[in-house]
């Protein structure tokens, strides 16, 4: 592993620890419309990163996963602010949320940088890590409303295939299948 993969790793790794403090933090709020904006911006963070993997990647198998993300959030997203205005909740102008988004855009900036290869398994690992996160973040929501439990309900669906997904990518480049 080169020094710069060692440097960059260390990097994604603290943003991702970062992105998870941020997540623990908001669902002290628990609101529906907090755990609605939270969504939408997991989706909007995904979709960049997911643009991003589909510029810069050289690996069939991520190239089909980001493209795979790219339309799973943006639907998702879709779905997330329809939702939203069905319930007459405000999701996108929340100030308490911008630290997540933030996480996100550093998140995107440490992959940036990455060559192709390097940029490859990283994503795919980054992916992992969040996906994850996400997922305990949805199993430690308190949701009100019957609806907003159903999608999250709906959403954890979603984003365990995506974690299978990017968990058995990442075996194939680690050649362990």
């Amino acid at each position: 592993m080169t020094n710069l993969l060692k440097l960059i790793t260390l990097v994604v790794t603290f943003l991702g620890v970062a992105s998870a403090g941020a997540m623990a933090a908001i669902s002290l709020q628990n609101t529906d419309a907090d755990t609605l904006g939270v969504l939408s911006i997991i989706d909007q963070n995904d979709i960049q990163a997911a643009q991003l993997a589909e510029q810069k990647t050289i690996n069939h198998a991520v190239l089909d996963y980001a493209r795979m993300l790219d339309l799973d959030h943006n639907e998702h997203l879709d779905e997330t602010r329809h939702l939203s205005q069905q319930l007459g909740m405000t999701i996108e102008d929340n100030g308490s949320l911008e630290e997540l988004r933030t996480d996100g855009d550093q998140d995107l900036a440490a992959l940036t940088v990455l060559d192709a290869k390097d940029f490859s398994e990283l994503y795919i690992a980054d992916m992992i890590k969040g996906q994850a996160e996400a997922l305990d973040w949805i199993d430690m929501q308190d949701t009100q409303n019957k609806k907003v439990k159903k999608f999250l309900d709906q959403t954890r669906e979603i984003l365990d295939r995506c974690l299978e997904t990017a968990e058995r990518i990442q075996k194939q480049q680690t050649g362990s299948l």
